[in-house]
């Protein structure tokens, strides 16, 4: 009889935070990745049947191997075999293990029971039997379910990765869900052998994770295998290299070998060697600090310019009581993170912006006039500290202005593209300096920044990260204030291409192309073919996927963060659907469309990390509200969190939302945009 086969991908290791992690070469687990092998162990309930258990050698692997399924068996003589030709695919750091010396003493240094034996030192070398081209690959799989099918024992665990277990199964269904793979971190599944040394996941194995049609058959399992192997999450993950020859030793050698030229400020501050490891130092991660990298730190100050058109100059302080330190401090902490989708440490409101300021008067009054303004809310209205910030603000406000007009002027005479981007950043932080102070000014800000992203677009082709990320700033903008205006078709917001800055651009485009749709339909421009909501959902499906996929992927500070963003992920899903049906199937679905509600509220109650996220839950909680008409309870919750967001986030134009929401609950017929289309002074931007 041969044996039952339980396929286990590891838990989280700290190169899935981010590619930014994949140089740590033969990474450990996270402390979630930890969480994750104890509820493994919990939920497996084939554990008392289990014989043998089978690993990678990578350290990731051996660990959830002892720690979800070997922890019951100190005194025991059974231990962990450690196979090679379970390791993962590629050949970046993350994915080269460890020399069987070092692993030897750390399993004996930590008494684990693995066995090693078949451990050689070979196994790390990428080039030889272990290189990622498909043709090798597929040749060990064989060998390996060769090797599976010989074996004595009739319940086997088989701990390895999510690259590697498409090919050792030959199965590729949903093999895009994440990055490389479509098994999450300590997933397992079952599987038979059957036709000799094929694997073929039992039904029940299948039902447990949700599919209840049949398996794919060849051909379709072999064009889902092409499709990962062209997709850019492939590339990203180097299975690209399945078709082409393997990367050359010294490839190889450059990437394990990339460090930085100093040592981290952390292990400088604890006197200690840094390893300087990039992008962050394994001394900081073994003790479970935040390693600050190795970047460029900067520190405000009045000082005297040395070069630019400041040279020699020093820029005045409006108030001895308010410095600039002060409030560059201020942006970097708080305003920053209230101004990105997700913050973290990649977040270009810090990264992108500071650096300009540094560069550019314009974009520097700006970011002063925006981090008092936003200073001066944390004060009652008659304090004295919020009357002076208030002041710095307006007289920093007039200053970035009295610059732009120049910067302008500077840009269409003499066609810089850097003028430009100054011109597009500064724009953007007065946009939001209005919006602060409740001043509907923002309007103006928000057409000049459309005005000069247009101008830059057709006078050069380049496009920088710098710019991706002012583009898409602008763009998300416009298509939420388009939400509450009528003008010509010509004023809305066409598709924009998703770029690593954007994100949820997915959802922000499916919401423009249904603004945009409306609008024709009520000029009687449009009538709704039935297909077009078809792909409008499947469209919406994508982006939810492609948006968990993403969560698996961002650096993430806590998990409390990374959870939050999987809910989020979810409320903006739900509301985009009522908004879709809502234009596109004239609401025809109102039950539906409650269940929906209720479905964005539940996930707004499971948010561990509220604050967080708080500036990115006001159109969503708009949209539910539309759909609490009649529901007085209903009304309440999506009140009380929009007073949250208000006091977490700031008021910005949410007061007017919450007041729009308030006269539409007490109206008996209409719907939202037909009240909004009646009432042009109530344009609003619900963001």
């Amino acid at each position: 009889m041969t044996p039952r086969i339980h396929l286990v991908r590891h838990a989280e290791g700290y190169h899935n935070l981010g590619f930014t992690y994949w140089n740590i070469p033969d990474p450990l687990l996270t402390n979630h990745g930890k969480r994750q092998c104890l509820a493994l162990r919990q939920s497996f309930a084939a554990m008392p049947s289990v014989e043998l258990v089978v690993s990678s050698p990578l350290r990731r692997a051996i660990y959830t191997g002892i720690e979800g399924f070997c922890s019951e068996w100190e005194g025991q003589e059974r231990k962990l075999i450690a196979l090679p030709d379970l390791q993962e695919l590629s050949s970046f750091p993350c994915d080269v293990g460890s020399s069987v010396s070092d692993l030897k003493a750390e399993m004996e240094g930590e008494r684990l029971p693995v066995d090693l034996s078949l451990v050689g030192e070979a196994w790390r070398d990428k080039t030889g039997r272990f290189a990622p081209t498909r043709e090798r690959i597929t040749a060990r799989c064989g060998d390996l379910r060769h090797w599976l099918h010989a074996r004595p024992e009739k319940e086997i665990v088989v701990v390895s990765h999510g690259g590697l277990l498409h090919f050792l199964t030959e199965d590729w269904e949903d093999g895009c869900t994440f990055e490389g793979t479509g098994w999450h971190n300590a997933e397992f599944r079952t599987y038979e052998f059957t036709r000799g040394i094929q694997l073929e996941e039992t039904q029940e194995s299948r039902r447990r994770r949700g599919k209840s049609g049949p398996p794919l058959t060849g051909p379709e399992q072999q064009a889902m295998r092409d499709r990962l192997m062209t997709s850019q999450l492939t590339h990203s993950h180097n299975l690209a290299n399945l078709y082409i020859a393997s990367p050359s030793p010294a490839l190889m050698s450059t990437r394990a070998s990339i460090t930085a030229d100093k040592d981290c400020p952390k292990c400088r501050t604890r006197r200690i060697n840094c390893d300087r490891a990039v992008p962050a130092c394994r001394k900081c991660i073994s003790r479970g600090f935040s390693c600050p990298g190795y970047g460029l730190i900067l520190k405000w100050n009045q000082g005297v310019a040395s070069r630019g058109r400041l040279a020699g100059r020093q820029l005045p302080v409006l108030d001895q009581a308010v410095t600039m330190s002060e409030l560059m401090h201020h942006y970097h902490q708080h305003v920053s993170a209230k101004l990105a989708w997700v913050d973290g440490p990649t977040n270009p409101w810090r990264l992108v912006i500071i650096p300009l300021a540094g560069a550019s008067p314009t974009v520097l009054h700006a970011v002063l006039a925006l981090a008092s303004e936003d200073l001066a809310a944390r004060f009652p209205p008659d304090h004295p500290r919020r009357q002076c910030l208030q002041r710095v603000s307006e007289c920093r406000r007039n200053q970035a202005l009295t610059w732009l007009a120049q910067l302008i002027r500077r840009m269409r005479e003499e066609g810089s593209s850097s003028e430009a981007q100054c011109a597009l950043a500064a724009t953007l932080i007065l946009y939001n300096v209005e919006l602060l102070g409740a001043s509907t000014q923002w309007r103006m800000h928000l057409e000049a920044a459309r005005v000069i992203r247009q101008w830059k677009e057709q006078a050069f082709t380049h496009r920088s990260e710098t710019d991706a990320f002012l583009v898409y700033e602008q763009y998300y903008a416009s298509v939420f204030a388009g939400l509450t205006t009528f003008d010509s078709l010509t004023d809305y917001e066409t598709g924009l291409e998703y770029d690593n800055n954007a994100i949820f651009s997915d959802f922000v485009s499916i919401i423009s192309q249904v603004t945009r749709l409306e609008r024709l339909k009520h000029n009687q421009q449009y009538a709704v073919e039935s297909s077009l909501l078809d792909t409008m959902i499947q469209d919406l499906e994508a982006a939810k996927a492609r948006m968990l996929q993403l969560g698996f992927t961002l650096r993430w500070q806590t998990d409390d963060a990374r959870t939050s963003f999987q809910h989020l992920v979810w409320i903006f899903y739900y509301a985009v659907l009522i908004y879709v049906y809502h234009v596109l199937a004239d609401g025809s679905l109102d039950t539906t469309l409650q269940s929906w509600r209720d479905s964005i509220l539940t996930h707004l109650s499971l948010l561990p990390d509220k604050r967080a996220f708080a500036q990115d839950l006001v159109w969503p909680l708009f949209i539910a509200g539309t759909e609490c008409r009649g529901c007085p309870q209903k009304q309440d919750i999506v009140a009380h969190e929009l007073e949250l967001v208000m006091e977490i986030s700031g008021t910005l134009d949410r007061r007017n939302v919450l007041s729009f929401l308030r006269q539409f609950w007490s109206e008996s017929s209409g719907t939202w945009i037909q009240l909004m289309r009646q009432s042009p002074e109530r344009r609003m931007l619900i963001l």
